[in-house]
């Protein structure tokens, strides 16, 4: 239909490469394993928040933030008057 879409899946794994902040704070909650030398290192971050919710919520309140700002930076900037978030967990995470 033409309308533009945000993809909040995209925008995490894009901060969790590329924002220093983030990056700083999540090896700082898992430690010096969070990242390789080919970037984040997601089986060792899966493997650490299974079975601990508070680690994922940790995790969780470093990145969501970073992508609600990207996606409301993102929104001012479009010229359509409809615009789409694809976000798998939107209501979870109160961005509805």
């Amino acid at each position: 239909m033409g309308y533009p879409v945000f993809y909040s899946d995209d925008q995490a794994k894009a901060i969790l490469a590329n924002d220093p902040d983030a990056i700083r704070e999540v090896i700082e909650l898992f430690g010096p394993l969070a990242y390789t030398k080919s970037g984040l290192n997601q089986k060792y971050i899966s493997n650490q928040v299974f079975n601990q919710t508070a680690l994922l919520d940790s995790l969780n309140k470093i990145v969501h933030p970073k992508v609600r700002s990207a996606f409301n930076n993102w929104r001012t900037e479009q010229t359509s008057p409809i615009v789409f978030n694809e976000a798998a967990i939107l209501f979870e995470t109160g961005a509805f």
